[in-house]
């Protein structure tokens, strides 16, 4: 060994003009003088990084939209959209765009950030907005057909009426007017559908249907929840390593577990109150937030450490990718700690 030396970098020290993605920069290094003799070669490893819960979990999708859901439910005379209007949710990095409805189109609209730190019940939540909004100014009646989660893990319906997802979104089947993407399979899962084995064209939820339990179709098998997908840090040296990501991948430096760091925590206690009930039951949730960091420590940096091609390091690109090989997105400051070591 030659030399070995820590690199301590933050994306705040160096995001600058239109870039406003923390977890795509590139670092310039030519003052750390990371450089070898013909005879000599470079490995490099993650040590540590400290990234902000921001990051988004599920990529922001533009102008299109990832889920797509309608309602049997009829709704108020004054309502500005018709019973069978569409609810279309998109996703964003960080916009968040309350539901509205236009009637020229006659559709309720939608978008949200979904974060790491986020939880599936906060898009069952945004979807009963969207079913709320259909109302107009009106009120919605009592027990109004909405989303819940069942004491089993389960997304169901309660009200009178039936709630239809598209399949198309989730499904590469073409005989489904097929939208696929790959950010809404990942939706369709964390809401419990079996998007791999699509069966129909919608995915029904409500009283009285047939498949599994009395609420669900047979395609809404599994509970809800989010995949334990890892993070994917990438760069833009050709290292001695293999990704099966992307067909065979040779730039990933390190895997970053999921390991939540709290550094701020606070609740909030909301009543509700179950309508047609014998006393008009409220029943109080308690809803905790958090606010932190990914923290993850490399306790074996010297086996983790990975020889690249090149003979020096000027500009140093990381990327935070998810296990599909796709750049995720984080505008808060992310912080790493990086092992160099020159050796012949």
């Amino acid at each position: 060994m030659i030399s070995n030396r820590r690199i301590y970098l933050n994306t705040g020290d160096f995001l600058s003009g239109d870039n406003d993605n923390h977890a795509d920069l590139t670092f310039p290094l030519s003052n750390a003088l990371i450089n070898a003799s013909d005879n000599q070669k470079i490995s490099l490893a993650l040590c540590q990084v400290q990234i902000p819960t921001s990051l988004t979990y599920i990529r922001s999708s533009g102008i299109s939209y990832l889920l797509e859901f309608t309602s049997t439910e009829a709704v108020d005379a004054t309502s500005p959209v018709t019973v069978n209007c569409k609810m279309l949710l998109a996703f964003s990095n960080t916009v968040i765009q309350p539901p509205f409805a236009i009637s020229s189109t006659d559709e309720v609209l939608c978008a949200m950030p979904f974060h790491y730190s986020s939880n599936i019940s906060a898009i069952v939540a945004v979807m009963n907005e969207m079913l709320q909004v259909r109302f107009g100014d009106a009120e919605p009646p009592p027990g109004a057909l909405r989303f819940k989660i069942s004491s089993f893990n389960i997304l169901e319906a309660e009200g009178s009426g039936i709630l239809k997802f598209e399949n198309k979104y989730w499904n590469t089947d073409d005989d489904f007017n097929n939208e696929f993407k790959k950010d809404s399979q990942k939706v369709g899962r964390m809401l419990g559908i079996n998007v791999e084995n699509i069966t129909s064209a919608q995915t029904w939820i409500g009283i009285g249907q047939s498949g599994v339990g009395s609420n669900r179709t047979p395609d809404l098998t599994y509970s809800i929840g989010k995949d334990g997908d890892g993070i994917l840090l990438s760069t833009n040296q050709d290292l001695d390593s293999f990704s099966s990501s992307n067909n065979g991948n040779s730039t990933i430096l390190s895997t970053i577990p999921i390991e939540m760091g709290v550094t701020n925590r606070y609740y909030e206690v909301t009543n509700e109150t179950i309508p047609e009930t014998p006393t008009d039951i409220v029943e109080t949730y308690f809803n905790e937030y958090r606010n932190g960091f990914i923290y993850h420590k490399n306790n074996n940096v010297f086996e983790s450490h990975k020889t690249i091609s090149a003979k020096e390091i000027n500009n140093l690109r990381l990327t935070l990718r998810d296990n599909d090989n796709n750049k995720l997105f984080c505008n808060t400051n992310i912080s790493y700690e990086l092992e160099v070591i020159i050796f012949e």
